[in-house]
């Protein structure tokens, strides 16, 4: 038992070893908060429905009069 206990923790090891150290992400604390920086080389694609976007165009100050509005509702 002691010894198959043993072989797999070797085998852990070693594959961590294998894998390399763990990256943390920086963090960054200001006042009592602590928040997670965004990793610079990672993008993220998110998918929204158009209507979702004209409605966050129309209750923007500065795109509620746009050309890219007007042409979107068309």
């Amino acid at each position: 038992m002691e010894d198959a206990q043993l072989q797999q923790r070797e085998a852990n090891l070693t594959a961590l070893a294998a894998i390399g150290p763990r990256k943390k992400r920086p963090m960054e604390q200001t006042g009592s908060q602590v928040t997670l920086l965004p990793r610079p080389s990672i993008q993220r694609v998110t998918r929204v429905m158009l209507r979702d976007l004209l409605l966050c165009m129309e209750q923007d100050r500065f795109l509620c009069h746009s050309l890219p509005l007007y042409r979107a509702m068309l």
